[in-house]
């Protein structure tokens, strides 16, 4: 048989060989109308220590990155990352973003890839914003209570030791 034969049989038969071509295009078409999509974006946060640390600092920051990595899974952490990024801020949504959302140690001690899902690139991408935010927000407020609480405990000494003489 050769190939102006094989086109002619194909030709005789033409509407079954179209009616089997449209069947599995329509088939595909349901089959991909029926996937989700969802998109992922990732973000890079900078965790430091605070001034006051002293020691080996690369191990010390990669252990602090691992407790800050942590917080990504705290309720209130991904609520206040939802209402910045405004979206809904209800059980049920809290609860597919805790799931949606994670964070790993970066390549080198002291970042954090955060990486968040999404139904769009864009909704994405702005949830890993606003969590690196809150986190960054979190890490910063923390630091600043830490630093006040021992200038206050060393002022306190200096005032106990100022008394004593």
């Amino acid at each position: 048989m050769d190939l102006l034969d094989h086109a002619a049989g194909v030709w005789a038969r033409r509407w079954v060989v179209l009616s089997v071509a449209l069947l599995l295009a329509a088939g595909v078409f349901l089959w991909r109308s029926t996937i989700t999509e969802d998109f992922e974006a990732s973000t890079t946060v900078q965790i430091r220590l605070p001034a006051t640390e002293s020691g080996d600092l690369s191990i010390r920051v990669q252990f602090y990155s691992e407790s800050v990595a942590g917080l990504t899974s705290s309720r209130e952490v991904v609520t206040e990352a939802l209402s910045r990024a405004r979206r809904a801020t209800d059980r049920d949504a809290v609860d597919e973003a805790v799931d949606s959302v994670s964070v790993e140690a970066g390549a080198e001690a002291g970042f954090l890839v955060v990486s968040a899902q999404g139904p769009s690139g864009a909704a994405a991408a702005e949830l890993a914003d606003s969590l690196a935010d809150v986190l960054r927000e979190r890490i910063a407020d923390q630091q600043d209570d830490d630093l006040t609480a021992r200038r206050t405990s060393i002022s306190d000494a200096i005032a106990d030791l100022a008394r004593e003489r």
